[in-house]
């Protein structure tokens, strides 16, 4: 679904090989463990601001929850 769509989509061209490959593969476990990095980073940032948004934190929380009980990394 749109969801999930950088996890199965190619990278931009503009992006230098170097960055790419830290993404890895279109629908690869590299992918979506870099998916789960890049959430976790960000919630984690959400989270330590004074006026954080509960609506991001509860999204980013529900997808690391989807990543990690329905696809399993």
């Amino acid at each position: 679904g749109s969801e999930m769509c950088i996890r199965d989509s190619n990278i931009p061209n503009t992006l230098k090989d170097e960055v790419a490959k830290t993404w890895g593969k279109p629908n690869s476990s590299d992918r979506l463990r870099k998916m789960r990095n890049t959430i976790n980073t960000a919630l984690g940032a959400q989270k330590a601001k004074t006026n954080a948004s509960q609506q991001a934190i509860e999204k980013w929380e529900q997808d690391l929850s989807y990543i990690d009980n329905v696809l399993k990394i």
